[in-house]
């Protein structure tokens, strides 16, 4: 601090009542430097005092941002986990066709209508024994609407001609 009057300086810390140099009392002084200046110091030591709080506000920004991006991602993880489970429980997105080809035909219409599913059934002249399930459309193993009919083509008997002796 210096002297009001004299300008000396005296120094940091404690001060005495009276200037060693010009003798007159400090006190007088240093409340009419105080008064005059009070809004210049005021304003230095918020400046001092805001810069020391952005430094702490910035990090704890950073710290606030990066808590709301892991919440953020760990909210995406969980809807994510949600939308599979959901989605391989069948509640969306259609059901799973049962294979059924190489199956007998009430057999293989039984298990697609326990699943959900509105069957239509074709008959094919094929080799073979009558009654199997050929193919299906759509194909087992794939999902469909349940509102759509899986179609189920069976075989059936071949009649062959009698040709002998002709």
């Amino acid at each position: 601090m210096r002297c009001p009057h004299c300008k000396k300086f005296l120094g940091d810390g404690m001060l005495p009542s009276r200037c060693p140099s010009c003798g007159r009392p400090l006190r007088r002084g240093r409340m009419q430097q105080s008064s005059r200046n009070l809004a210049d110091i005021a304003s230095s030591h918020a400046s001092r005092v805001r810069g020391l709080v952005d430094v702490s506000d910035k990090r704890e920004l950073g710290r606030r941002r990066k808590r709301l991006v892991f919440g953020f991602v760990l909210v995406l993880l969980m809807a994510g986990a949600l939308v599979y489970v959901t989605y391989a429980i069948q509640l969306w997105g259609g059901r799973t066709v049962p294979d059924v080809v190489g199956w007998r035909m009430q057999t293989a219409v039984d298990a697609v209508e326990r699943e959900g599913f509105k069957t239509s059934v074709e008959y094919r002249k094929a080799d073979g024994e009558p009654g199997f399930v050929l193919d299906m459309t759509p194909a087992g193993g794939m999902r469909a609407s349940t509102e759509a009919p899986v179609v189920i083509v069976v075989s059936d008997a071949c009649v062959m001609p009698q040709v002998v002796g002709k």
